[in-house]
């Protein structure tokens, strides 16, 4: 046996000596809230050597009469016990299970703890030149642990950073977004109020017209009861009656009514563009009609009607000749807005939604549109830059026309002045 494996024997007698030391020889297990006999000193658990006296009031260990509040507690036994418990543990950790062995080598290879019995066994025995002394391992794997805990630190540092900057963004974007929430709100109360403002001036407007309308049809069926044909004194007082309230009505001016713009400018949403398109004789000589070309910041568009064999009725559709691919939000003939999908090239037929207003009688059509290009300013400028790049790239091809023109007849002229010399 070598020197090791005596210093083992002797560590692992010794802790199972000091162990016994500390058992409670009732329950014969380690003490748990160690109290002792004041006679003999023998060590008990609390709980024991209680359950114990229930039974017989005598001490296990010398026979003495004991009670319960007789009994001292040993707090130094709990404290040694720990001690002892921590040491016992600790010899098992730094013992190989199956040999019995300290643990004294390291695999690198397996990162284990060996004994020198492991290092032959069948899992190490053919990396076994990967074994190291458990010291020299440990400096190794020191070195290693400084490396990580550097770059742990880094992180660290690394992630408070991007937290401070995370909880700074935090911060400016709930300011913004009170600032920006407050700017929208007073937007929309200012449109609110101005729709308010003209629907209660439509009020009031109708308010004073209905009563103009009433005291009319009053005066008119005073005037139907009135007989003017016999000359008396009371027809006189009725028609001077007559004549007066109907001057006082007269006086009275209706309010001026005019037909509302609802596509006010405001600071919110920029205003639609309108597409109208009026035929004379539409079905006498337009059975289908496509309009002209309407371009509007960039975007082109093109109406075409045709009417339906059978019926009075037509069909409406609607092409993006030119812009932006996008939904746009059309309003057919003053109906509220819809959302329809327009790619490059591609008529849009409404369906039953036509936006046409035709008079059979008189053989007219009338088409309107609106048309919301843009449903913010933001969309719009972004529209009129690309409206503005395209023009800026067409006088850049015409200028470079222009120049080929002018470099020809600079050319054609200098032939003409060496011709007139000759």
């Amino acid at each position: 046996m070598d020197s090791s494996d005596m210093d083992s024997t002797r560590s692992s007698k010794l802790a199972s000596t000091i162990n016994h030391l500390f058992e409670c020889c009732i329950c014969q297990q380690n003490l748990q809230d160690a109290h002792i006999c004041p006679r003999c000193s023998q060590p008990f658990c609390r709980k024991c050597i209680a359950g114990w006296l229930g039974n017989q009031p005598t001490c296990p260990q010398c026979r003495k009469l004991l009670t319960v509040e007789s009994l001292v507690k040993a707090r130094t036994f709990d404290q040694v016990q720990e001690v002892v418990s921590d040491f016992v543990a600790s010899e098992k950790r730094n013992r190989c299970l199956g040999h019995g062995k300290d643990l004294s080598l390291f695999c690198l290879v397996c990162e284990k703890c060996l004994c020198p019995g492991c290092m032959f066994a069948e899992e190490h025995v053919a990396h076994k030149d990967q074994v190291l002394l458990l010291e020299g391992a440990f400096e190794e794997f020191r070195c290693r642990f400084r490396e990580y805990l550097e770059l742990l630190q880094q992180r660290e540092e690394t992630l408070e950073m991007s937290l401070a900057t995370v909880k700074r963004n935090e911060r400016l974007l709930e300011e913004a977004q009170d600032r920006m929430s407050s700017i929208a709100r007073k937007m929309i109360d200012s449109i609110t109020g101005h729709y308010n403002e003209e629907i209660a001036r439509q009020a009031r407007n109708k308010e004073q017209l209905q009563s103009q309308e009433g005291k009319v049809a009053v005066l008119r069926s005073l005037a139907n009861s009135l007989n003017t044909n016999v000359t008396s004194v009371v027809a006189m007082n009725e028609v001077t009656e007559f004549q007066k309230l109907a001057g006082e009505l007269l006086k009275e001016k209706p309010p001026a009514v005019r037909v509302v713009d609802v596509h006010f400018k405001n600071p919110l949403i920029p205003s639609p563009i309108g597409l109208e398109l009026y035929l004379k004789n539409a079905r006498r000589h337009h059975r289908f009609y496509e309009s002209s070309q309407q371009t509007e910041s960039g975007f082109r568009w093109k109406v075409k009607v045709s009417a339906h064999q059978e019926t009075t009725a037509w069909s409406c559709s609607l092409l993006l000749e030119k812009g932006r691919p996008d939904t746009f939000w059309i309003a057919l003939g003053g109906s509220p807005a819809k959302p329809y999908r327009f790619e490059l090239g591609q008529w849009v037929d409404f369906g039953d939604d036509i936006p046409c207003v035709y008079d059979a009688e008189a053989d007219t059509l009338e088409v309107q549109l609106e048309i919301q290009q843009a449903r913010t300013y933001a969309a719009q400028c972004s529209q009129q830059q690309d409206y503005i790049a395209e023009l800026e790239a067409r006088i850049g091809r015409y200028e470079a026309v222009i120049g080929d023109i002018q470099r020809k007849a600079a050319c054609s002229l200098d032939g003409a002045d060496a011709a007139m010399e000759q």
